[in-house]
């Protein structure tokens, strides 16, 4: 990512070089030729390179919406790419199946055998019944299920986790709008401090309050800044690129859920169907052992042949003209000690029971995740209620009520402060609420196995 960064970055500079020469060059001349003040063409330069700075910022940032999000990382991002690969792969070796042994060629010159025995070219073939290859293919078919399977889970955690990025960068967004118009206010009463602190009509106690807060306000502005950042690379890492990218949403809103209360959802998790594939697997790997305990086959043919100057046992090589021998050999191997044969079924059957229990410990795991996920929406989803009805009201009120009360005099610096924390903390509450409800949300629509 450095690299792309350093090349944009190479890119912007060169076109700021190129915008400030054009824009002096025409400047300069009026300049010269005194149709401009000094003071207007510094002003004239400062406004046009800000607009050029806005517009190439703008410009280089990419809008996205939470769909938008969903589409390129479910398309792009590298742990989706990697278990395709893995599907590429396993269809790769489908094709391996029919897979019998070496065929064997031999060039032989046996005089053991009576007679004037001269050169022989054989050809050997072992196979095995039609159902063993048939039984591989399953083997390697159902583990092609497996990784599509695999491919599901991923691309439903990386659903999961585009969202939570995505809403985190919401609720930063508003939070910094809260924190901004904090700022301004206490920029605001900073300066009437510092003045009613010169007219003598207050101590320097109110004054040094006030730049305290001012201070602590634009502290958590630069906290709240650099996780939105945090939060953008981790957003530019799931969607595997190196654009600049933010939210297209402008506000943060509660994510409409159903069926909270319906704990048959979770059988819909990828999980579930990942397990029952691997169940699949194991049945076809029994029977795949079974079949191989079944005879293999063996056929050959060999012909009699003369090749000259290949005499190595000095036999006597005369033939009448037309002579040609011929023969063949049908043969068939079977296990005499089936030990082997019996105890890798066996094996296969344990990996079976095996599968079984992992398949049932994520359908109870699913579902104690399920209840304690429902727990914390309901949690949540009753403190966002508060804030809806009432809370969020109060608080606007009392921001109100202790702003015109502190102009008018009719309170002191101390309750105004008092008044405007705790109008304030109520009103970042309410934010954090809606994150971790819509947290609550969506590790819920994870475990109902959701990809959307």
């Amino acid at each position: 990512m450095q690299q792309p960064l350093m090349n944009k970055y190479i890119f912007f500079v060169d076109r700021l070089r190129t915008a400030i020469k054009l824009l002096l060059f025409p400047i300069s001349l009026l300049r010269h030729a005194r149709l401009l003040p000094v003071r207007s063409v510094r002003y004239a330069a400062c406004i046009s390179v800000t607009i050029f700075l806005s517009a190439n910022i703008n410009a280089q940032t990419k809008k996205l919406s939470l769909q938008d999000c969903i589409n390129i990382a479910v398309s792009n991002n590298l742990s989706v790419k990697t278990v395709l690969l893995e599907i590429e792969q396993n269809k790769t070796l489908e094709k391996t199946s029919f897979d019998p042994p070496k065929t064997n060629i031999n060039l032989t010159q046996d005089p053991t055998s009576g007679g004037n025995m001269d050169n022989a070219l054989g050809i050997t073939q072992n196979i095995s019944l039609p159902g063993v290859y048939k039984n591989q293919k399953n083997v390697l078919q159902q583990q092609t299920m497996l990784a599509e399977k695999s491919k599901s889970i991923t691309q439903t955690e990386i659903v999961k986790n585009v969202k939570e990025a995505y809403y985190d960068l919401l609720y930063l967004q508003e939070k910094i709008k809260v924190l901004k118009y904090l700022d301004s206010i206490y920029n605001d009463f900073t300066k009437k401090a510092e003045v009613r602190q010169r007219t003598g009509e207050t101590s320097n106690l109110e004054k040094l309050s006030a730049q305290s807060k001012y201070q602590e306000i634009q502290l958590q502005q630069k906290e709240a800044l650099a996780d939105k950042q945090v939060r953008l690379y981790n957003l530019q890492q799931l969607l595997n690129t190196a654009e600049s990218i933010d939210v297209a949403e402008d506000t943060l809103t509660a994510i409409a859920f159903a069926n909270a209360f319906d704990t048959s959802v979770v059988s819909n998790n990828p999980m579930v169907d990942y397990y029952k594939q691997a169940i699949n697997i194991s049945n076809a790997k029994i029977n795949l052992e079974k079949v191989r305990r079944l005879p293999e086959f063996t056929v050959g043919y060999s012909q009699q042949l003369v090749i000259k100057g290949f005499d190595p046992a000095k036999i006597h090589r005369d033939y009448f003209n037309g002579t040609s021998i011929a023969g063949f050999q049908v043969g068939v191997s079977f296990p005499l000690i089936g030990r082997a044969y019996k105890e890798r079924i066996n094996a296969e059957k344990i990996g079976l029971t095996v599968a079984q229990t992992q398949a049932a410990a994520t359908q109870q795991k699913l579902k104690t995740q399920w209840q304690q996920a429902l727990q914390e929406y309901l949690k949540y989803k009753q403190s966002l209620d508060y804030y809806q009805s009432s809370g969020l009201q109060l608080a606007n009120e009392q921001m109100r009520v202790a702003q015109f009360s502190f102009s008018k005099g009719e309170i002191g610096y101390v309750e105004f402060i008092q008044n405007l924390s705790l109008a304030t903390q109520t009103k970042l509450d309410y934010l954090s609420t809606i994150n971790l409800f819509n947290d609550a949300v969506i590790n819920l629509q994870y475990l109902q196995g959701n990809n959307q």
